[in-house]
Formats: structure tokens, C-alpha cells, sequence
């Protein structure tokens, strides 16, 4: 195994994300010319921890799709490997058939099926931020959340119930109301291979929603955020519901 192979394997165990050889070898050669080390990498020489942790910091501050997505020949696994990014897409689709199926089967008289699905405890996976809002709030108070300078006093029909500051978004609402939505990705293309399929197909959106307030995470939070997921996590209606049980936020 080479040294790039050593390194997605570790970020995979360690990190739910791999990304590809490709994007792994760019990276380490720019982190050597920026090191004055010179830009030659030999997949066979030995990474240094230092390295590493630059590889850790680029992937936190790039589009986890540049990350994972490459070349057929280097950026997928074989096959017959189910990947936690399969999982998860099946896990959805799952939770959603079972949900049609329930409301067929209840008109019809039948079985109650139902439609939550549940990823297994060694689940692992990295996703990033695309778009966060606070489902309690209406559409004003998001507006103000985003940094706006919205006068929310003619809100909830004239009622102002925040002790006379209007200002929701520096942050005097209390947390333990909120619910945030998400739309989340993780980089893979919609069969959930890194590699690009042979045909096109409809993009899957991933949705998200907490249960309870996730630490590190806000309406503030920026798109592209990483959030670490592992098992495990309840799939309801194709949504996924996160805590900080089975979520970390890394940013």
C-alpha cells in the first residue's frame, strides 16, 4: 500500500472521509513547495505528521466534492464495496419507500410499516454545510438570524415578546427553542461513488434536521462547515435527525 493509500485509509478510519489520490497527491505537492521542500512526492516515501495535519486543514477548508470526487481510476473503491455514502442514500430511500408504503397499506386496510431507518453504530461519514435555517422561526426572524437589520416589531402580529430588543441575530433567543434544517452534502456523486457514473442521474439532496441543539452549530454557521456523523443515526421520512450524540461539528 503507498503512502497516499496509507493516509485516505487513516482519514476514512479516523476522519469518514477519502478523498481521492488524485486530490491527495496535488495537495502533498503543494504543501512541500509551500514548505520549501520541494514539490516531487514519491508515493512511496514516508508522510511526515506535519503533512498530515496540512492535508487535515486543506480538506477543512475545501468543497468536500473537489475533495472526494475524481478519476475512475483512483477515486473510487471496488465494485462490490458499499461505501458509507451508498449506506446512507439507501438508508434514505429506505425511509422514504417505507413511508409510501405505510400510507398505501393504511388506506388499503393493511400493516402499519415503519418509516424510520436506522444507520448501524460503526457508521462514519463526513458532510459539510450547504444551507442551515432555524425551523421556529419565520421568515423575518431567519432574515435577521442572517445579520440583517430587520425591525421585527411588527412581528407575530404586533406581539414582541424579546423584552424590547428586536435584534434576533445577536443571539438573544434562547437555543433550547430552535430546531435547525439543513441541506447537507458529502461529496459524492448521486450513485454515492466518487468516481463520475457512466449516465446521468438525479442529484440527491440531503436533508438534515436536529433534535436537539447541536453544539458549534447556528444559523451563523457558514456553508461548507464539516460535520463529522457516526452511528447511531435515525433516518425518519428521508431526513436525518442529528444531536450531539451522533454529530461533531469539526467547522
Amino acid at each position: 500500500m503507498s503512502s497516499l493509500d496509507q493516509i485516505r485509509d487513516r482519514l476514512e478510519k479516523e476522519a469518514g472521509v477519502s478523498p481521492s489520490i488524485t486530490w491527495l497527491d496535488r495537495c502533498l505537492r503543494h504543501i512541500r513547495q509551500s514548505n520549501n521542500s520541494g514539490g516531487h512526492n514519491d508515493n512511496g516515501a514516508s508522510i511526515e505528521e506535519s503533512e498530515v495535519d496540512g492535508i487535515w486543514d486543506q480538506i477543512r477548508h475545501s468543497d468536500l466534492r473537489t475533495v472526494i470526487r475524481g478519476p475512475s481510476n483512483d477515486a473510487d473503491f471496488p465494485i462490490s464495496t458499499i461505501t458509507a455514502a451508498m449506506q446512507l442514500r439507501r438508508a434514505m430511500a429506505q425511509s422514504k419507500t417505507n413511508s409510501s408504503s405505510s400510507s398505501a397499506n393504511n388506506t388499503n386496510g393493511g400493516q402499519h410499516q415503519s418509516s424510520k431507518v436506522c444507520l448501524p453504530e460503526k457508521f462514519k461519514l463526513m458532510i459539510q454545510l450547504e444551507e442551515v435555517v432555524d425551523a421556529t422561526m419565520n421568515s423575518e426572524q431567519q432574515l435577521a438570524s442572517m445579520g440583517g437589520n430587520y425591525n421585527l416589531s411588527t412581528s407575530n402580529n404586533g406581539n414582541n415578546n424579546n423584552n424590547g430588543n428586536n435584534n434576533y441575530g445577536q443571539g438573544n433567543r434562547s437555543e433550547k427553542w430552535r430546531c435547525l434544517k439543513m441541506i447537507v452534502s458529502d461529496g459524492y456523486y448521486p450513485n454515492g461513488r466518487a468516481a463520475s457514473p457512466a449516465y446521468d442521474e438525479d442529484d440527491v439532496i440531503i436533508y438534515a434536521m436536529e433534535t436537539s441543539p447541536i453544539t458549534n452549530l447556528s444559523t451563523a454557521s457558514v456553508p461548507g462547515t464539516k460535520v463529522l456523523l457516526h452511528g447511531p443515526i435515525q433516518i425518519r421520512f428521508g431526513l436525518l435527525q442529528l444531536s450531539d450524540e451522533n454529530s461533531f461539528v469539526i467547522g
